[in-house]
């Protein structure tokens, strides 16, 4: 898929939609952007296997299908959000289901906006097509989203971009509603070079994340009760741990995923993100974007206290 350079800019914003529609679990990002251009954040459909959304069914792998999303849509949905690989998740969808949802959002005349920061990091064999690459029909009402804060190993730039048909009715004003640092701010310069250059580094980055994917999974997997998934995508697992809630940890009992992130920081000393920060409760995201011995080390903390 390729897109003139005006059809290509730094930040991204738009205007006009009522009510914005996604999965959960969903980044913490997203609510804030999508009241800063639509106004209230809208319905999501729940994709989290724990956490059954009504009225569609659970989906493994924290997958949301078109059937769910055709389920919490309503008439003021206006902008749908997808993002494969997902974070917190890892989720990836298969090329398939993106079609799939692709012509659903396509035949209901929504606007779609595509997060494809994490389409590098996939790994035991997956992959992740861009959704107006697979159908160009739905390209006039398609934005698609990347960086290179994580895609080329360069955490913290906060660079992105969104590439758009000309057919917009006018080119998406820049847009943050989240405080930025000033060396994330965004920028009307030209993307970094490691966009142009060698790509080799995000091989051998992909590598060392799924080496460390299976070593976080497989240590995971030994705590009783955490059920953590082994899913092919991002830098980061997402496991439920609801069976970890009102057992004593580090001398300690924690109600919710919240209070356990908490009492694993102040305890373990080990840093997660409970569910609550991505709309479901009773989840920790734990990122291992780390080297090796530091993961190994928190996990073995972890463990000890949870184990």
């Amino acid at each position: 898929m390729s897109y003139t350079p005006r059809e290509g800019r730094p930040a991204f914003g738009a205007t006009g939609p009522r009510e914005g529609l996604g999965g959960t679990p969903v980044a913490g990002s997203y609510r804030p952007q999508v009241f800063e251009c639509t106004g209230p954040p809208g319905a999501t459909a729940n994709t989290s296997p724990a956490t059954p959304p009504a009225p569609a069914a659970p989906a493994p792998g924290y997958l949301v299908s078109a059937g769910q999303l055709e389920s919490a849509r309503t008439p003021r949905t206006r902008l749908l959000l997808v993002s494969s690989p997902a974070g917190p998740t890892g989720a990836v969808h298969p090329p398939d289901e993106v079609a799939e949802i692709g012509r659903w959002a396509s035949d209901t005349g929504l606007r779609v906006i595509t997060d494809e920061t994490y389409e590098h990091l996939v790994y035991g064999g997956a992959t992740a097509p861009s959704m107006p690459a697979l159908l160009p029909e739905l390209q006039p009402r398609c934005v698609a989203v990347n960086g290179v804060g994580t895609s080329c190993g360069m955490s913290g730039w906060g660079w992105a971009g969104c590439w758009a048909r000309r057919t917009w009715s006018r080119p998406p004003p820049p847009c943050r509603p989240s405080p930025a640092p000033p060396w994330r701010r965004s920028s009307s310069g030209p993307p970094p070079r490691p966009l142009a250059g060698d790509q080799s580094g995000v091989a051998a980055m992909r590598t060392a994340f799924d080496r460390r994917r299976q070593i976080v999974v497989g240590m995971l997997r030994q705590v009783p009760g955490l059920a953590c998934p082994e899913l092919q995508g991002a830098c980061s697992v997402y496991p439920s741990v609801t069976a970890l809630l009102g057992r004593p940890i580090a001398g300690r009992t924690a109600a919710t995923s919240a209070e356990l992130a908490e009492l694993l920081l102040t305890g373990a000393r080990v840093a997660v993100v409970p569910g609550e920060a991505f709309g479901t409760p009773g989840y920790l995201r734990l990122s291992y974007a780390v080297e090796d011995a530091e993961l190994v080390e928190g996990l073995h903390r972890l463990l000890g206290s949870a184990g």
